[in-house]
């Protein structure tokens, strides 16, 4: 069976979730996947036709499958969808949606799409142990740096924790990982425990450059950053939204709510208590890994490709 995989360029995290599933198709030599990469959105452009077209990324790479026999897509959005949105996956006319998360799920449900495949997202079994957390006190946030910035400002919760980190001691620093300093320095002003990284070669660098993970997401498609802090085995505070991997038997700190004040609160519980929580997050990293590994979720992958035929 032939598949056309698209998948994006852009700097989006997607690419990596595209990565991911490239690898997973080509297991076992089932599937003949020939991988195209795009940085932007094509639209009527024709294609070779295959047996399956596959495109990764946000709803509106959906032009790449309107040549396709068969079209799925690996998709995932941070809010409903609008009209425009709706009106592009009904042209698309897909077989299948591959859906991250039970949010995710239940905004193109509210949409009105049915034929929807349940397929979190993994993680790398092969990353490496983190350097020694230590009492740095630093608190690592990572940003979008694409065209919707302003949107993610609110959707993320950077106000409400610039708020409880200029509440906080100076010995407390707020790392923020962004490709876009210029936009989010506008919201810094002259809080001085804020810290900016730009470029980093490998995701790995900047974990063990930090002791806390915070990820507070008012609305969330997916949180790969909470997925890989665990992976890492750094503590995490976070909301639930969008994190299905988030359950009873993961420890981390949950952010019911996302104000100034909780968050300034859970950053000092995290640190008033930090031999236990990094305790518990070394622990549980092994068999947190083994449940979310990319590699079982080959089957859920095949299953879906197969019942469209």
């Amino acid at each position: 069976m032939e598949i056309q995989f698209f998948k994006r360029e852009d700097g989006s995290s997607l690419n990596i979730v595209g990565d991911a599933l490239i690898k997973l198709l080509k297991r076992g030599n089932k599937f003949q996947v020939n991988v195209k990469s795009v940085n932007k959105y094509v639209s009527g452009q024709t294609i070779e036709i295959a047996d399956v077209g596959i495109a990764c990324g946000l709803i509106t790479d959906l032009y790449l499958l309107q040549h396709y026999s068969r079209r799925i897509a690996s998709l995932v959005c941070e809010k409903p969808l609008t009209l425009k949105e709706i009106e592009l996956l009904q042209e698309a006319k897909l077989d299948n949606i591959w859906v991250p998360s039970q949010y995710v799920k239940q905004q193109f449900q509210n949409a009105g799409f049915k034929k929807l495949s349940y397929i979190p997202y993994g993680i790398d079994r092969l990353l490496p142990s983190p350097i020694n957390p230590g009492k740095r006190l630093r608190v690592g946030m990572v940003f979008t740096s694409h065209q919707h910035a302003n949107f993610h400002v609110v959707r993320k919760g950077i106000f409400e924790t610039l708020q409880a980190i200029g509440s906080m001691e100076n010995n407390v620093t707020l790392v923020l990982r962004t490709d876009n300093k210029s936009y989010y320095s506008k919201y810094i002003k002259d809080l001085k425990n804020v810290e900016f990284v730009s470029y980093v070669r490998n995701m790995k660098d900047f974990y063990d450059d930090v002791d806390i993970i915070l990820t507070p997401s008012k609305s969330e498609g997916f949180g790969l950053i909470g997925m890989e802090a665990l992976a890492y085995g750094i503590p995490l505070i976070s909301t639930k939204t969008g994190n299905d991997y988030l359950d009873e038997d993961t420890s981390y700190y949950h952010l019911d709510k996302v104000t100034a004040d909780n968050i300034h609160d859970a950053i000092l519980n995290v640190i008033n208590h930090y031999p236990s929580y990094a305790h518990k997050a070394t622990n549980q990293r092994e068999c947190f890994i083994e449940k979310n590994a990319w590699e079982f979720k080959y089957q859920q992958l095949d299953r879906s490709i197969r019942s469209i035929f």
